[in-house]
């Protein structure tokens, strides 16, 4: 099962149609022997004659199988299917959690629990699997704001004695993020709980905390202590 996620911004439909051609059309149709059906059960959706039939040059053709409508692509390997109409929703992004850890191995195994345990909340998603890059929000005078987000530095332990203003506590080796997407609010609440809980079962997790960049990254604030 493969989600794809945009911003909801002015436009977000037709960069999110955009975005699933591109994918699809790169990273599925030239795989072979590969197909792709809908498993979204939602209200909208999106033709995929335009972003995905046209790869077929003229030669595509419509026709109802598994009893569902489908675009089918002769390919030199033989014919691509997709399901014509795909389904989309709102949901919640970025949802994350973080683990002080006094070692890299807790925090891989942090890491492992906690994404084990997210796969099993129904409707959320682990993006990134272990993300080792918790990032800021984009700043005034950034150095490169090209890039976008930039590292979080003042939780960065090797910048120990180098910056001032580190906020790693004593100890701490490695905080790995756990970011997370759901398809609504309550999913997110549900899946960011089970992350906390089976990281916390590894001896080398001290302390669980959050990024909450002053409250303003987002239309949504989850308070961890709310979740326990």
């Amino acid at each position: 099962i493969i989600q794809i996620w945009v911003n909801d911004i002015k436009g977000s439909r037709d960069i999110l149609a955009s975005e699933m051609g591109w994918r699809i059309r790169q990273g599925i149709l030239v795989v072979p022997t590969t197909s792709v059906f809908n498993a979204l059960d939602s209200k909208q959706n999106i033709d995929m004659i335009e972003p995905v039939g046209y790869c077929a040059d003229g030669y595509h053709h419509e026709e109802t199988m598994y009893d569902r409508e489908t675009i089918v692509l002769p390919l030199m390997m033989g014919d691509f299917i997709i399901e014509r109409y795909l389904g989309i929703s709102g949901g919640v992004m970025g949802g994350n959690v973080w683990f002080f850890c006094d070692s890299i191995d807790s925090a891989l195994e942090a890491g492992d629990r906690a994404v084990e345990a997210v796969d099993t909340v129904e409707g959320a998603v682990t993006t990134f699997d272990i993300c080792s890059a918790g990032s800021k929000p984009v700043y005034l005078q950034q150095e490169h704001p090209e890039v976008g987000p930039s590292t979080n530095h003042p939780y960065c332990p090797t910048l120990q004695g180098k910056i001032p203003d580190y906020m790693v506590p004593e100890g701490i080796k490695s905080i790995p993020e756990i970011v997370i997407n759901g398809v609504n609010e309550n999913a997110l609440k549900n899946a960011m709980k089970a992350a906390m809980y089976a990281a916390a079962e590894v001896a080398g997790v001290k302390r669980i905390s959050s990024g909450n960049y002053e409250g303003k990254l987002g239309k949504f604030n989850i308070l961890l202590k709310d979740l326990l």
